[in-house]
Order: C-alpha cells, then sequence, then structure tokens
C-alpha cells in the first residue's frame, strides 16, 4: 500500500489516501525515526522514554513498532538492534529538501521550486509538538526555506518579475524580520 506521511504543518500519516490514526506516542516515534534514519533501538527508547529504565523503554519501543506496522503496514522496518522508516514512505520533509537541493544547484536559474510553493510553505516542522529532538531539525528547515526564498526573490528579480520578486522577500521578511540579507535583497529589487 502506499504510504505517505507530513510532518510540516502536523502529523498526517495517510495509506491509500485515508489517513490513518497513530497514537500520540506512536506519532512521536514515527517522526524520530522519519527525520532522524536509521536509529538504534536504545536511542529511539532512550529519546522517547528517558525516565523509563532501560528494559521498560526497550519494551515499549517493542510495543510501539507493533502497534504502528498493525495501523499501517511496512511503515516501519525493524531489525533486532535498529528501526527504520520504510524507503517506500513519501515523506514531505524529504521531497521538501530533494527539491530545495535540486533549487540550490541550479544556482536559482531555473524555478525548481515555484515561488507559490516557497511561500506557502511555512516552515514549521510539527508546530504542536514541544520535544527538544525536533529543534534542529526544524531550525535546519527554516533556514533552508530562507535561503531558497531569497535565491528565489533573486531570480525573480533578474528576469524583470518586480512585484513578485518584492512578495517573495517579504515572505522571507515575515520569517524571520531580523535577517539582513533580506533586507538587502528588498533595497535591492
Amino acid at each position: 500500500t502506499p504510504l505517505s506521511l507530513q510532518l510540516l504543518g502536523g502529523f498526517r500519516l495517510l495509506t491509500d489516501r485515508e489517513p490513518v490514526e497513530l497514537t500520540q506516542t506512536a506519532q512521536r516515534m514515527v517522526a524520530l525515526v522519519a527525520l532522524s534514519g536509521r536509529l538504534s533501538r536504545s536511542r529511539i527508547a532512550g529519546t522517547l522514554w528517558p525516565d523509563l529504565s532501560d528494559r521498560r523503554a526497550t519494551g515499549c519501543l517493542r510495543t510501539g513498532v507493533w502497534r504502528v506496522n498493525q495501523a499501517a503496514a511496512g511503515l516501519l522496518t525493524a531489525t533486532r538492534t535498529a528501526v527504520e522508516l520504510n524507503p517506500g514512505v513519501a515523506l514531505d520533509v524529504r521531497q521538501y529538501v530533494t527539491a530545495a537541493a535540486a533549487s540550490m544547484r541550479s544556482g536559482g536559474s531555473t524555478p525548481a521550486m515555484d515561488a507559490e510553493a516557497l511561500t506557502r510553505y511555512e516552515g514549521e516542522l510539527l508546530p504542536d509538538w514541544d520535544e527538544e529532538w525536533l529543534l534542529p531539525d526544524r531550525e535546519r528547515l527554516r533556514q533552508l526555506r530562507l535561503h531558497l526564498l531569497e535565491q528565489e526573490a533573486g531570480r525573480l528579480a533578474d528576469a524583470g518579475h518586480y512585484g513578485q520578486a518584492l512578495e517573495v522577500a517579504f515572505a522571507a521578511l515575515s520569517a524571520d524580520p531580523h535577517r539582513e540579507s533580506v533586507y538587502r535583497r528588498i533595497i535591492g529589487i
């Protein structure tokens, strides 16, 4: 079954375009594995259940993996030592980063990511969650988005589309009002 996992804007798991309900703990386990790649069982257990003994935490992990795969068959691949997201799962974060890398490789000369897609993405990874392990990924995606917005504003300005360029630059400014390079970009446009 085609599986799709969305973490941008909130947690949403779909199988054949139908939503799959998971407990909060299961969602956190899936998100951690999706963002980190293949992780050892002990690292996942220690991250998600730091107050439990190692034995109880690994038991919670074992039960969690089983429950997730009951709800969405094949979502997680588990071995005796590690757990990972099935590589066939469509993950929105991975798709965004791949498209962003293509756009950066092109140097902004081709619209690998259109301005609408850039401004629509608010850069918030699992916005209602307060897990500390999410902070580096949130900041990485935020910085990536800001860089792409600036690059797209420059590309649009170079093409003579000044109104659109300003729109994109102001989207970057609203995301980070202290980013000096955005002010320079706006003045340049």
